[in-house]
């Protein structure tokens, strides 16, 4: 297994992160509210409820006078935002990396309240990950691997932190969800055109299955940290891991009558994975749309990475 130092390699194609949220998915921070048609974020105040609060995160000070975090990374009582290179991936932005556990544990410390969630995760009330050994997590998280996958966390919860990161959720190109039939489709998915290099690959790295290329089946038996594979470079330079380590959820979700249960795609394979069929045919660019949990659901080897406008 190689383990480098990849500082320099994330100098290419980077961009400093904004903390904007206008027009980005909701969630939504204070100033903020949702708009239902769009799924994004518009200036305005959302309506007071009885529990205090709108649609977005909460805002002003507590009762010490301190400032109360709300919702979105580098402001006024947040911690600093995560240090993820951005990679221009053809007009978006993608993170370099998947999100690590140090990153969400920054995530969970800010306290961000789950009331500012979209309504498709209002049924979501907490953005601890889970315990339940049925999905390989049956102890209290152990965020001491800071630079590996977070993982054991339901798609709401990462929707949520890339609203905090000022970013999304790998989504349809310019926010929102994509459509079943548009997720093999570079001109729609942000997820399969930066690992595709817009439609190009068949894998980040190449045309060309390679078994050592990424942390997928036969070179680990369990997570890794985030870019150790140095050749799991791909599509676009900067860009690592895309396939293997953990599955990146996605926003690709059929919406149903119950948000819970609405299934949301599973990208990239995890380390588990390899080229063959039946069985491991998920460590490609493409999907065969069958790795589609319940929106609510969480295991042991599925993470993600979040996108933005540029």
């Amino acid at each position: 297994m190689r383990r480098f130092l990849l500082a320099s390699l994330f100098s290419i194609g980077c961009v400093v992160p904004d903390v904007s949220v206008e027009g980005h998915a909701c969630p939504c921070p204070a100033g903020y509210v949702c708009d239902g048609a769009t799924q994004t974020c518009v200036a305005g105040i959302a309506p007071t409820t009885s529990s205090g609060l709108g649609g977005g995160a909460p805002t002003g000070s507590s009762s010490s006078g301190v400032a109360v975090c709300a919702g979105v990374c580098g402001t006024p009582g947040c911690g600093a935002c995560p240090d993820v290179p951005v990679v221009d991936a053809g007009g978006f932005g993608v993170d370099a990396l998947e999100a690590t556990r140090g990153d969400y544990e920054r995530f969970l410390a800010d306290a961000v309240d789950p009331a500012g969630q979209s309504p498709q995760c209002q049924w979501n009330t907490s953005y601890e990950p889970i315990v339940d050994a049925d999905a390989g997590c049956p102890d209290a998280y152990d965020f001491s691997q800071a630079d590996y996958p977070i993982s054991c966390i339901d798609w709401c919860d990462a929707a949520a932190f890339c609203a905090w990161a000022g970013k999304r959720m790998c989504g349809r190109k310019g926010g929102g969800t994509v459509g079943v039939p548009d997720v093999n489709d570079a001109s729609v998915s942000e997820w399969y055109a930066a690992c595709s290099a817009g439609g190009t690959l068949a894998f980040p790295y190449g045309d060309t299955y390679d078994a050592m290329a990424c942390n997928t089946f036969g070179n680990a038996s369990d997570l890794v940290g985030t870019g150790w594979f140095v050749d799991c470079e791909g599509g676009y330079p900067g860009v690592f891991d895309m396939v293997g380590n953990v599955e990146e959820w996605e926003d690709a979700c059929e919406i149903g009558a119950d948000p819970a249960a609405d299934n949301c795609l599973l990208r990239g394979g995890a380390f588990w994975a390899d080229d063959s069929t039946p069985d491991r045919d998920y460590a490609v660019c493409t999907s065969n749309v069958e790795r589609r949990p319940d929106r609510s659901n969480a295991s042991h080897d599925w993470g993600f990475r979040c996108c933005k406008d540029l």
